[in-house]
Formats: C-alpha cells, sequence, structure tokens
C-alpha cells in the first residue's frame, strides 16, 4: 500500500481509509504533494519544498533531515544536536535515532523522499528540520540545524491491513551450524510462499523452549537484523534476523554458553484482483521444525562493559581524530568504513587477531570494506586517508587474549559507536594579480618578458599561452591526471607546443613564502598579441595533477624604445638612436626642447619603410647650429597610434652668445607672407642677421638679410618679410653672423600658411550602423605628404587604419557594416599635426 502525502494545510492521499492531522508550518517550510509514485511495499512518500535556513560565514549545502517516529512510542519533538551528522535510512527503524524511537530517515539536499518498513494501523510522526553543512576545519563546527520554528511536523496513521492467506507448505529442515562462540549458520528448507522470516529467542536457563511463543503477528513485516537483539522484536528475548527469500542466513553477536531456539516461518503477501503481487499483508504459515543450539564458550573470558561515548574531533578533510571511554576489556580494536560501500555489517570474528593502519583502507578487513584503523589500550585514535565531505562509521570492540594470542571479542553488547564526517574542500582560490612587465632587449628575439602573479590555494602551476592571430583555437586547457613538460628556457619553442599553438612555458612547484610568483617568457615576437593562462593543481594520491584553479589575460610584447646619443661639433648638434628591433612602426620624430618641458618636433615624420626582424636600427641626423642648451628626444610613432619615446638628452654649445637674442616670432598675413620679428637686449661687434626658411625643419636656406647694431647694450627691435608667399607648413631660424665672420643660429619657430587652416569633418554624424560614413579634410595642399586615417574605439583599440594623398580637399568613405553602435575616435595625421572627431553610431 503506497501513502503520499502533503503538507501545508496537510493533505494526506492513501490507498484506502486513513486518518490525518498536521501542525501547520511556517510558510517558508512545509511538507507537500510529491508526484505520484507507484505503490510499493508497506511506504509513504514525504515531499516538502526547499527548508529555509540562513548560512552563516563557513557554511554552505543547504541540506534537510526528516526524522520519522510511531505515536504509540513517543510523540516528542526531535532536537537535533548542532554540530552531529546523522545517518540516515529509508527504511524505518535503520536509521540513527536522535531520541528513542525518532528515526532519522532522510539526510540530505533532497525535497522528497519514500520511507518503507512500516506497520499497519500505526499513527507516525514526520519532522523535517533544514540545515547546513560546514566549510570550516573548526573541530567544534558541524552541521548548524534551523531554529525548531522553521520545522514542518505532519502526522498521519498507515490502514488496517487485512491479513492474506498463509503458504500451504511452511518451511523445513530448520538447523543451526556454530561458526564460533559468538556465530552461527542458519538454514532451512523453503516451503511454498514468497519468503520466509527467521526469528531467534534466547532461552532461559533451564527452560526447554517448546512453550515459549515466538509466533509473528500475521499482516506485519518485521526489520531485521543480523545482530541478535538488534532487530525487531517478535516476543520477549524473541528478534526478526533475516527477512526475504534466502534459506540461508548468517547470525552474529551470540552470547557464548547460552542456548538460542531458531525457528522459519514461511510467509505469502496479499494478491489483487489479477492475481498479481501486492507485497503487503504477509501471512504466517506454522513451522515444521525448530532448530536448538548451544553456543560454546570461548577460549577466554568475554569483556563485560563495552567502550563507549565514542566522539569525533579535530576533523579536516581528509582526517579525523576519534576518542572513547574504554570498556574493562585488555585491548579494544577500532574499524572503519565508508557507509556509501558498506553492507552494514562491521564486527570482526572471535579468533581472529587483526592489524591496524590508521590510514583507512591499510588495515585488516573485519568485514568486506570495514577496515581496522587500531587495536591496542588506547582510548583514541587519528583516522587518515579519508576522502573529503564523506560519512564514515566507526565502532570499538573490546576484547581479551587468551595464552595463545587468541582474541576474545564482546560482541553480545553494542561497541562504542559513531559516525565520522570529513570537511568539504574548501573552494579553491585562483590565482590572482596576474602582470606582465618586461626587461630592455639586447636584441630582437632576446627580449625577455616577466610575468608575476599572486598564488591560489592550488600547490603547483602551470603557464600555458599562444599568440593571438585570427581563426586560432582557444587557449589550450589541461586534463586532470596529465602532467604537462615544459623547456627549461621557458621559450616559444615547437618542442614546447601542445594542442593547436599552444605552449607550455613552465611549470613548477610554489614556494612556501607566500610571495609573488615570477616567471620570464623567452621569444616573443615584438609587438604582437598574446594570450595567455596561469593553471594551478593539487596532486592525488597518484602524483597526478588535479586541475583547481586558472588566471587568463591577454598582452602585447614590449616594442623596443629608440637609444638616444649625440654630440655638438661647432655648435652643431648630431643625433644618433639605435633601436634592437620594431614591428609596425611608422615613422621617427625628433623633438627638442630648452625647458626639458615644453617639447616641439623638428622638421615632419622620418619614414620607417620595414619592420627590423633580425638586427639593431641605426639612425643619424645632423641639426641646425644651437645657441642655448637644448633638450632632444626621439619619438617612434606606431600603426596602432601607440608611441614610445627615447631617452633624453642635453648638448650645450661651448661659448657665449656674441648677440643676446630676446625673442624670435611671426606672423601671417592674409596674402600669405611672413613678417618675421626679433629683438636683443644686448650686442657685442654684431654685424647683420639672416633670416633662414626650411620646409622639413632641416635645410635651411635664407630669404633675407638685416643689418645689426654692432654694439650695443639698448634693447633693439627688428623685423623683416619673407618675399615668398607660404604655401604650407614652413620652419624659420636666425643665422646671426659677428663681425670677424663668426655665426651662431637660433631655435626655429614654424608658421602655417592663412588659407591652410586644416578643418575636418565627418558626416553623417550620427550615423546608422550597416551604412556609410565620410570624412572631409580640407586645407592641405599637394606637396603635404600623405594622410594617415586612424578609427579606433574610445579604449583605444585599433579597428582600420587607410593611408591617403594629401589634397586641397581629401575624401573619403567606408562601411558601417562591422561596427556596433557607439562612439568612436576618428584621427587623421598629416604633416601639419594631428586632428581629432567622434563619430557617433546608432
Amino acid at each position: 500500500m503506497n501513502i503520499i502525502l502533503k503538507a501545508w494545510g496537510l493533505l494526506l492521499f492513501l490507498c484506502c481509509s486513513y486518518s490525518a492531522y498536521a501542525v501547520v508550518p511556517p510558510p517558508d517550510t512545509a511538507l507537500h504533494l510529491p508526484v505520484t509514485s507507484p505503490p510499493s511495499c508497506n511506504q509513504v512518500t514525504i515531499a516538502w519544498t526547499s527548508a529555509t535556513a540562513s548560512p552563516s560565514s563557513g557554511y554552505h549545502g543547504k541540506r534537510s533531515l526528516l526524522v520519522l517516529q510511531a505515536v504509540s512510542a513517543t510523540n516528542a519533538m526531535p532536537e537535533p544536536e548542532q554540530g552531529i551528522s546523522y545517518i540516515s535510512s529509508s527504511y524505518f527503524g535503520a536509521g540513527q535515532q536522535l531520541a528513542p524511537g525518532q528515526f532519522v530517515v532522510y539526510a540530505d539536499s533532497g525535497q522528497a523522499t519514500t520511507i518503507s518498513g512500516l506497520q499497519a494501523n500505526t499513527e507516525y510522526r514526520a519532522d523535517v528540520f533544514a540545515y547546513y553543512d560546514s566549510t570550516s576545519l573548526d573541530a567544534a563546527s558541524g552541521p548548524v540545524y534551523s531554529p525548531l520554528v522553521t520545522t514542518a511536523t505532519l502526522y498521519f496513521t498507515t490502514p488496517d491491513f487485512s491479513s492474506s492467506t498463509p503458504p500451504s507448505l511452511g518451511a523445513s529442515g530448520a538447523s543451526a551450524s556454530i561458526v564460533d562462540c559468538s556465530t552461527a549458520q542458519l538454514t532451512c528448507l523453503p516451503g511454498n510462499g514468497d519468503g520466509r522470516l527467521f526469528v531467534i529467542q534466547r532461552l532461559p536457563s533451564g527452560a526447554d523452549g517448546v512453550s515459549l511463543s515466538t509466533e509473528p503477528q500475521s499482516g506485519q513485516f518485521y526489520f531485521p537484523n543480523y545482530l541478535y537483539g538488534q532487530g525487531q522484536a517478535v516476543a520477549p528475548d524473541t528478534y526478526a534476523m533475516y527477512l526475504g527469500p534466502d534459506s540461508t542466513a548468517t547470525l552474529y553477536g551470540l552470547i557464548p554458553g547460552e542456548r538460542y531456539k531458531f525457528v522459519a516461518y514461511e510467509y505469502q503477501t496479499e494478491r489483487d484482483g489479477t492475481g498479481g503481487n501486492t507485497c503487503t499483508n504477509p501471512g504466517y504459515a506454522a513451522p515444521v521444525d525448530t532448530a536448538y543450539f548451544t553456543v560454546p564458550r570461548c577460549s577466554t573470558t568475554e569483556p563485560l562493559v563495552a567502550a563507549s561515548s565514542a566522539a569525533q574531533s579535530d576533523t579536516t578533510t581528509t582526517t579525523a581524530r576519534v576518542r572513547w571511554t574504554n570498556g574493562n576489556g585488555v585491548r579494544r580494536l577500532v574499524v572503519v568504513n565508508q557507509i556509501a560501500f558498506s553492507n552494514g555489517l562491521m564486527l570482526p570474528q572471535q579468533n581472529t587477531l587483526y592489524q591496524g593502519a590508521t590510514a583507512f583502507g591499510q588495515g585488516s578487513q573485519t568485514q568486506p570494506g570495514t577496515f581496522v584503523v587500531y587495536a591496542g589500550q588506547d582510548s583514541s585514535v587519528t583516522v587518515s586517508n579519508l576522502e573529503p565531505d564523506t560519512y564514515y562509521q566507526l565502532a570499538v570492540y573490546e576484547y581479551n587474549v587468551d595464552q595463545r594470542g587468541k582474541p576474545t571479542y564482546l560482541l553480545s553488547q553494542a561497541p562504542a559507536y559513531t559516525l565520522v564526517k570529513t570537511y568539504p574542500e574548501p573552494e579553491p582560490v585562483a590565482p590572482s594579480d596576474l602582470r606582465v612587465n618586461y626587461s630592455v632587449p639586447f636584441s630582437y628575439n632576446q627580449g625577455l618578458t616577466q610575468v608575476s602573479w599572486k598564488p591560489g590555494t592550488g600547490s603547483h602551476y602551470v603557464v600555458f599561452a599562444q599568440e593571438v592571430r585570427e581563426g586560432q583555437q582557444a587557449l589550450y586547457e589541461p586534463v586532470d591526471g596529465i602532467l604537462y613538460n615544459q623547456k627549461l628556457n621557458n621559450d616559444f619553442s615547437p618542442a614546447a607546443r601542445v594542442g593547436d599553438k599552444t605552449y607550455i612555458l613552465s611549470r613548477s612547484t610554489y614556494s612556501s613564502s607566500g610571495a609573488d610568483t615570477i616567471v620570464y617568457l623567452r621569444n616573443l615576437t615584438i609587438g604582437h598579441v598574446y594570450e595567455l593562462a596561469i593553471f594551478e593543481y593539487v596532486l592525488d594520491g597518484n602524483g597526478l595533477p588535479k586541475y583547481t584553479g586558472s588566471i587568463p589575460m591577454a598582452f602585447r610584447a614590449a616594442r623596443m624604445e629608440p637609444v638616444l646619443q649625440g654630440e655638438l661639433i661647432n655648435d652643431v648638434p648630431t643625433l644618433t638612436w639605435t633601436v634592437g628591433g620594431h614591428y609596425h612602426a611608422e615613422h621617427f620624430r625628433i623633438f627638442a626642447s630648452q625647458d626639458n618641458t615644453q617639447f616641439l618636433p623638428l622638421g615632419p615624420g622620418i619614414p620607417i619603410a620595414q619592420d627590423s626582424s633580425v638586427s639593431r636600427v641605426a639612425l643619424t641626423r645632423p641639426l641646425s647650429a644651437i645657441t642655448v642648451p637644448t633638450y632632444f628626444k626621439v619619438e617612434m610613432y606606431h600603426r596602432d597610434g601607440q608611441w614610445l619615446y627615447s631617452n633624453t638628452i642635453l648638448l650645450s654649445p661651448g661659448k657665449p652668445l656674441p648677440v643676446e637674442l630676446l625673442r624670435l616670432s611671426g606672423q601671417v598675413s592674409e596674402a600669405n607672407r611672413a613678417t618675421l620679428n626679433w629683438s636683443t637686449a644686448q650686442e657685442k661687434n654684431s654685424a647683420y642677421f639672416s633670416v633662414e626658411r626650411s620646409l622639413d625643419g632641416l635645410h635651411f636656406v635664407p630669404v633675407g638679410r638685416q643689418a645689426a647694431a654692432g654694439t650695443s647694450t639698448q634693447q633693439r627691435a627688428y623685423r623683416l618679410v619673407d618675399p615668398h608667399p607660404l604655401e604650407q607648413l614652413t620652419y624659420y631660424r636666425l643665422h646671426q653672423v659677428d663681425q670677424n665672420g663668426a655665426a651662431t643660429y637660433s631655435e626655429s619657430i614654424s608658421l602655417q600658411p592663412a588659407r591652410h587652416t586644416l578643418q575636418l569633418k565627418v558626416w553623417p554624424n550620427p550615423a546608422h550602423a550597416g551604412k556609410q560614413a565620410s570624412l572631409h579634410l580640407t586645407g592641405l595642399d599637394h606637396q603635404a605628404g600623405l594622410v594617415q586615417v586612424y578609427i579606433r574605439t574610445l579604449t583605444g583599440q585599433l579597428l582600420h587604419h587607410k593611408q591617403l594623398q594629401a589634397f586641397p580637399l581629401v575624401e573619403w568613405s567606408w562601411s558601417l557594416a562591422h561596427y556596433a553602435p557607439g562612439v568612436y575616435l576618428i584621427e587623421v595625421q598629416t604633416s601639419a599635426g594631428r586632428h581629432f572627431a567622434r563619430l557617433v553610431i546608432e
């Protein structure tokens, strides 16, 4: 008969007559109707909503604890103890007890369970509790149960069963074979029923046993146990030992020297209208035979007091310490099994000496899967080699030893027993703060890239990296159980490759210092983009890796900065700079300053024809003579809009100026005539000033001369008009000549033609995704060289680069098919400087 319960108002649905009432739970916790399940033997299906319990720091894994009790035995509110893990069984009476008669039937993360082993016409009470498991390694930690106010309670009564017809042929040939002083093998011949119930009765001293009843109640199934006294009682000192279709079973825990009675009852369950077996309402046939047997005494006396009060402490993810109170045996045997793989038996065999090992799984076995972890006189043991987040059973058996060293175990009393629950492995913490730094390389393929990061909780690490290329597969991820080898020099060598294009660059064990971990990568291609990931792992029991956490990043390999040197010959500077290698560099440009703050370009950029992939690049440029100390540096500009500057050098002229020049300035008229103005604070033996002009800032030609004052201590002003109209950006300087022929040069200034004011327009603005945009640039002439157009995102990512020829009107249109809506930066570079506009795409 299948019973399905619903509680929130707690409706109870039975296959026949029933009675039910409920304590209404709060709305966050309730028993409710599950999906209908097929009928099964003497069972009820209970479901509940996800119980609510607020976790505190250090706890995880919301679970439910369901406790069931027969009201005829007890009707008290169950009170689970904080920090105690309870073992459950879906067969009523087989799970751990919170109090006498209160059995745990479920303890897990689900929301429904089916309970069997119920009795007919019996009232039951069910209570569900929410709890969280602890992730802490504190010995005092454990499950944390919700307050009782969040508990749902359900009362229900099972239907009354009518007895089925007993089998016509009962079991016969009952016999008992003694195995040792506490164990017997029981056998019978089956009758014609569905199965048989083995009943064991201990006979009082002097009793013949015939007059003592062992008859089971028709219509009732009995919960059996292979340990004498642990099965359900049928009569005084009479217990169910086996229930099922077999005809033989082994009985344990008998008292040495005592006499017992064994009876096998054949039973048959009720059939439905079609003759099908309903597995309910057993009817028992009278036994044909009864067996009597006496258990022999052991080789030495059995201890009289069992060990007790076993309790877990000092727990970690793989170890647990258990303490107990000793009985009166000479020694004690501690056995452990993993509940998931246990057959329920743990006890040792008499006269058998076992070897203990505190590492679980390495000692002797008393039963399949039950290992001896200690054999000695102490009252505690620390068990290791356990699995994280796993339940174990532990029992302590007292024993004495005879003169020949054979042990007699106390099996007729319950041993000290406890559940052991290891803590879950902490959530792994991934490595963090991944950074890339660069050293100054001394040739193209020998630059070092420094990668550093803060370790996570792994014990080892491996570094994977690859160059980012269009259409390439994702970065390879390591597989648990595979240990990857590496090249010792951490370089991008084919021998270090794994997967498609991924390289294993480093693998090692973390140091114990907790400091940042640093590795150096070799042979990265200058300026190329790479993706890299740090994978951490721990080693399992076989020394194989289990990968626990990772941190990825993308970076561009370092570009090399120019290294600048210079010298003065007759106050004329000559600059020389070298670059170890360059990638996608567009031009060099020389900058000068008199205060090391305001730097101005000296002429247009010096084009870079192609990438340098093998050796250093060296360039030398002579400049105009200087009359004051001057700072110089060199810019190297790349096609993606990034630039690097060289070191700054200072060059100082070697003799004082014959003329103290105050300033040089210029204006451009509407007719594009340049007027140069300059003044002096004092002059000594000055002959004349020559005004020189240049289109590139390097090569100058004279355009006019102005006589000087000779010798003067007063401020003098001079003026000269360039007879040649300006057609593009033009540089001017003064060439001052003394009466003895010595000469000096001023700093250069630049002037723009009036009509060449650059105007940049991008339209339509806003534009529409999938359409086209156009660029208009005015104010240049045919001699202005090339126009470079760059389209970037606001974060600086280069999306497109276009090179156009300079004209008075430069026009260019491009498709927006692959542009997402947003704001984009349009940059135009010309000989007249850089110009910017924003484009909004909707």
